[in-house]
């Protein structure tokens, strides 16, 4: 029998509190061995967010903190990583990734027996409609179906934005304090 391999793709703009608890429900309600986080290199639906590299660390930095935090948050056996997969699909065609190509491509390291499937929380499927070849994910992969709802990054922008000191509990500490030394969200793209 094979691993079950989440993938959990997203802008991850920032990586908040809100996408620690899906990481931590794929793991622990979810029974997925391995959960893979994806930041969007070329979103297909989003051209407004902000370089990429400031969202890879964040969420290289959130999911550290998620296993390493002191906390017993994971299994220790899970397997849970932030992968730059999208920058390097865009070495080889042009953007935006779409979801059905990703998958593909993490396919390829991985076995037959494995179970690979594409995390979705409960906003999403009124917007599958807007995805490319929804139909074939369904086919070859699927779909890992979350309950996991909290507070949106979107509304964590605008607090930043705004200077309400609040948003600061819904983020990791290492993103609260990344977010802070990069001046992030202060500017008009929290709109």
């Amino acid at each position: 029998m094979g691993r079950r391999i989440a993938v959990y793709g997203g802008s991850f703009n920032p990586f908040c509190d809100h996408h620690a608890d899906i990481v931590r429900w794929l793991v622990t309600e979810g029974d997925f061995n391995v959960v893979i986080v994806v930041p969007s290199a070329a979103h297909a639906l989003k051209d407004d967010l902000p370089e990429y590299l400031h969202r890879y660390n964040m969420a290289k930095l959130g999911v550290n903190h998620l296993r390493y935090n002191g906390v017993p948050s994971l299994p220790f056996e899970s397997t849970v990583m932030v992968s730059q997969i999208e920058m390097h699909m865009l070495t080889k065609q042009p953007a935006p990734i779409r979801t059905y190509e990703l998958l593909q491509e993490l396919a390829q390291g991985y076995s037959k027996e494995d179970e690979i499937k594409f995390a979705i929380g409960p906003d999403i499927p009124d917007e599958l409609h807007k995805w490319a070849r929804v139909e074939d994910i369904e086919r070859d992969f699927g779909f890992a179906h979350l309950p996991v709802q909290s507070m949106r990054a979107t509304k964590l922008r605008q607090m930043i934005h705004d200077g309400v000191d609040a948003w600061k509990h819904h983020v990791p500490l290492p993103v609260r304090r990344y977010i802070e030394m990069h001046g992030l969200y202060r500017e008009s793209e929290a709109a």
